[in-house]
């Protein structure tokens, strides 16, 4: 009994050294096979590689190989430089990278890796992109990486002109799919913009990238925008939501798509509106300019069409020339004025060229208009508004007296010039049943005063419009205001507040 349990002890030691010798074997089978090939994780190899990319000067903090479970190296406080002595220039750093590629792809001589992820990324394109530096190599780079990671990294563009800042841009997520030298790479990026609350989603083709070149880059896909907040600009408010697709080169992308901002509201105003907009427009992605091909814009019922650009090296001035035909005043007073409803009513038809220069004042003291309107079949809302025009009407058309059994609408046509939020009217045309009245004057869009005069043209004689003892005073004087077809002639001027307006005759 004692010599079979010796027997089977003396067996089960010999069984285990011989795995343990296998295991050596094997170990020392492994670490010959990796001497003999070309290691591709050293610091050196690694800074090589990483310098015949991206044609930087690239300095490595901490670094440690990584052997199992899959080959590759984990590298911390990664810099990356162009320029000599004194005029180098940061392009970018890492803070740390960690990659990974697999036994076959080494084994193989196959330059492939399986994984990169990069934390703490922060690339930075300046004004001049210094030359590339040159690194002996053995032939083109054929390394391929099938899935790089990038989240949390920063982009920032430095301005054309001197004194405005750096575009900046933040990437939550950053998913890049089959990167090669001179090859097109797919793309899942989520973007921030620090000025905005909300994401932007992108998808699609980037490359081949060149950053001598980095305006040739070409580009192609789609992107989505969730929740984008316009808070941060004061002077408006709304969330934003839409799609698009986009494709060209970076230095001119053509991007064409929709949004829509069901709370958009100018807060002076405090009126919230339901915005929708179609547009295509090209865009440079190194200077942030803007060419707005075409686009319309829907307020309501209303569909303003505009083109024009958003450009500038010193802050972005907006230049549109805007057109509507057949919209409603009401949809477009809502936006600017206080009051509620709005205080006119109508169908508008409208011209104009509109520039916002960047400057720091509000958006209503910025904003410059250079145009022609006509509305036609306008209402006042308000009761005493309302009232004074049917009278005047009645006055006019000889019929004092006798009143009118519905609202009187009216007919205006002028020329409009905006600045420092007064509107300045010239050849402007008032048209009511019984008179036509023109001349021209000043509208304060702050405070909504009126300041407008001009001559009315009547259907009926002076005294017709007179009423009582003046209708007959005024007999001997209908000839003197007579003039052409016309009743009367007579200077009027029309003061007061955009809501409660006062038509005064000056005889």
């Amino acid at each position: 009994m004692g010599e079979h349990t010796e027997s089977a002890g003396s067996a089960r030691w010999l069984r285990y050294g011989k795995a343990a010798i296998l295991v050596f074997l094997i170990a020392g089978g492994v670490v010959g096979l990796i001497d003999s090939v070309e290691w591709p994780f050293t610091r050196q190899r690694t800074i090589r590689s990483l310098e015949e990319v991206s044609g930087c000067r690239v300095e490595i903090g901490g670094f440690r190989e990584v052997f199992f479970p899959h080959p590759g190296y984990d590298a911390e406080e990664v810099r990356f430089q162009r320029g000599s002595g004194g005029n180098q220039v940061s392009l970018g750093k890492v803070g740390k990278v960690a990659t990974r590629g697999s036994w076959l792809a080494v084994l193989s001589f196959t330059h492939r890796l399986m994984r990169i992820d990069l934390n703490g990324l922060e690339v930075r394109i300046p004004k001049q992109v210094p030359t590339p530096i040159q690194r002996a190599s053995k032939g083109p780079i054929s390394t391929t990486v099938s899935d790089l990671f990038a989240p949390g990294a920063v982009l920032e563009i430095a301005p054309r002109g001197n004194g405005t800042q750096p575009q900046r841009f933040d990437f939550p997520q950053i998913h890049l799919s089959n990167l090669a030298r001179n090859k097109r790479m797919r793309l899942e990026v989520r973007v921030m913009n620090p000025h905005l609350i909300g994401k932007v989603e992108v998808t699609g083709l980037v490359g081949p990238l060149r950053l001598k070149h980095l305006d040739t880059t070409k580009l192609d896909g789609r992107f989505r925008i969730t929740d984008l907040n316009l808070g941060s600009y004061r002077q408006i408010a709304g969330t934003v939501s839409g799609d698009g697709h986009f494709t060209g080169e970076l230095g001119r992308t053509d991007i064409a798509g929709h949004v829509t901002i069901p709370d958009f509201a100018v807060t002076r105003s405090h009126h919230r509106e339901n915005l929708a907009a179609e547009y295509h427009a090209s865009v440079n992605g190194l200077s942030g300019d803007v060419g707005i091909i075409s686009s319309s814009v829907t307020l309501f019922q209303t569909k303003l069409i505009a083109h024009g650009t958003i450009a500038g090296r010193k802050g972005k001035t907006i230049s549109l020339d805007v057109t509507t035909a057949d919209g409603r005043i009401q949809d477009l007073l809502h936006v600017f004025v206080k009051s509620d409803p709005a205080p006119l009513e109508g169908t508008l038809d409208l011209r104009a060229h509109v520039v916002v220069p960047p400057e720091k004042s509000s958006f209503m003291q910025r904003v410059r208009i250079d145009g022609d309107f006509q509305i036609d079949h306008a209402m006042f809302t308000h009761p005493a508004t309302e009232m004074r025009l049917n009278d005047l009407s009645v006055r006019a058309s000889g019929r004092k007296g006798q009143g009118t059994e519905k609202q009187v609408s009216a007919e205006m046509a002028s020329h409009v010039l905006l600045r420092q939020e007064v509107a300045t009217l010239t050849r402007a045309v008032f048209t009511v049943p019984g008179a036509v009245a023109s001349g021209g004057g000043t509208y304060n869009l702050e405070n909504e005063v009126l300041n407008l005069k001009g001559k009315v043209a009547m259907h009926a004689t002076l005294s017709q419009a007179e009423t009582g003892v003046k209708s007959v005073l005024v007999v001997p004087l209908d000839p003197f205001f007579k003039k052409g077809n016309a009743g009367a002639v007579l200077p009027i001027q029309i003061t007061g507040t955009y809501s409660h307006p006062k038509f005064k005759l000056r005889l």
